[in-house]
């Protein structure tokens, strides 16, 4: 290594986690880059002799070439093992456009979760972007604590918003409305961005003159326990290191059903869009998401609706945030489930639409299995019992999907008579 040291995880592993030898097939998680490595040196890890096997994200400058696992011995990667498996790697292309730096407000929506967002700001205050600031948007959190947290740093590229109300819809539509600049980034409190986070997302949407939003990589911060690992299956959006553009016109290789393949574009956690755009769009869809009865959503209708607007979306692998999954099994139950409402919402929301829905005939079929195959991910040694309850709960958010959206209309409905 070159001047490496002990290689820092991207997420450690603290007391809000939990003592690992409590889980089974724990692996660390970090990154680094390529030019940091030395053939005759072994890779220590920070905590690695608690691991027996370490997932790597695997940088060349700013691009990522992809993941590799390998065995943790003495809290050490063995420098043999690792240079093998980085020549197995694909030689992927360098997204880089070297877009002109465009000035970015970056918006995180928070709920009691001070500790997470501590973490998080403290991460995005040490980015290195040239101009950008941070909008931390308090959804009615019962204490002061999330306040306090960013009055704490006390930076003056750094803004706290609060609102009475909940839903993350309508925070996300209240941070962008008061955001100093054009272009919006948003992430979630439970993540931790990479430095190059913003030059990333600058960079996708130079990709294109027709780019409207930018999506990145959510790669999973914490493998520790099983729910984490689940999930860490689960989605779509943990490893994909392939630069996409999505235009209605023009469909990608290897998203049969797009446009409605709705975890190939990306998700909440990490996303740019521009403001202009988002009013032409309606932002927000406030019976969306966290906080209103649909559960979630708010961004997988956001992402079909720019489009089918005819916008392209970047997907821009090297725009990196890690990601904190749920620990425990009764947590990722409710995010699951979740998941499945906010998903039957808007295909609620599609089908009334003439457009997505002349789009989504053809498809129907093709549809139906993918979403069977998505929610029944295989157990993996036991890894995960609960499973196929798992899969259940979701399919029965995704029935209750129609009735939650109509419900959360109704609230909003009233809501606008009492003001």
């Amino acid at each position: 290594m070159t001047g490496l040291g002990e290689l820092r995880s991207a997420m450690p592993v603290d007391a809000t986690v939990g003592n690992v030898s409590d889980y089974r097939h724990s692996v660390w998680v970090g990154s680094v880059d390529i030019h940091n490595l030395s053939p005759d040196r072994d890779l220590r890890l920070e905590g690695g002799s608690r691991f027996g096997l370490a997932r790597l994200l695997i940088w060349e400058d700013a691009s990522v070439r992809g993941f590799v696992e390998l065995a943790v011995v003495e809290g050490c990667v063995a420098a043999r093992d690792l240079e093998r498996a980085i020549a197995e790697l694909p030689m992927t292309p360098r997204y880089l456009t070297n877009g002109t730096p465009m000035p970015i407000s970056v918006i995180v929506c928070t709920r009691d979760r001070p500790d997470d967002l501590a973490r998080s700001l403290a991460y995005l205050a040490s980015i290195e972007y040239q101009n950008f600031e941070i909008v931390v948007v308090d959804s009615s959190s019962r204490t002061r604590a999330t306040r306090d947290v960013v009055e704490s740093l006390n930076l003056n590229k750094i803004r706290y918003l609060r609102l009475d109300l909940p839903g993350l819809a309508r925070a996300r539509n209240a941070g962008a409305e008061v955001a100093e600049y054009d272009c919006l980034a948003f992430t979630d409190d439970d993540t931790i961005v990479d430095k190059r986070w913003l030059a990333a997302l600058n960079d996708g949407f130079a990709a294109a003159s027709d780019v409207g939003c930018v999506t990145g990589l959510v790669a999973s911060g914490q493998l520790v326990s099983e729910s984490q690992h689940y999930f860490d299956r689960r989605v779509t959006w943990a490893r994909n290191i392939k630069q996409t553009i999505f235009r209605l016109d023009e469909p990608p290789e290897g998203v049969p059903l797009f446009p409605f393949q709705f975890g190939a574009y990306g998700t909440g956690a990490n996303f740019a869009i521009k403001r202009s755009l988002l009013r032409t769009l309606g932002g927000f869809d406030n019976a969306l998401g966290v906080g209103s009865p649909t559960g979630s959503g708010e961004d997988t209708d956001l992402f079909i609706r720019v489009v089918l607007s005819q916008h392209a979306i970047v997907y821009q692998p090297n725009a990196v945030v890690w990601h904190k999954h749920r620990i425990d099994a009764d947590a990722l139950a409710t995010q699951l489930e979740n998941y499945g409402v906010g998903l039957g919402a808007v295909l609620a929301k599609l089908v009334c639409n003439p457009k997505a829905r002349r789009l989504m005939g053809p498809l129907a079929i093709g549809g139906t299995l993918h979403a069977l195959k998505m929610v029944r991910v295989s157990d993996r040694a036991g890894e995960m019992p609960g499973g196929s309850k798992h899969s259940l709960k979701e399919l029965r958010g995704i029935m209750r999907g129609p009735w939650a959206l109509r419900r959360a209309r109704r609230a909003d409905a009233a809501r606008g008579k009492m003001s």
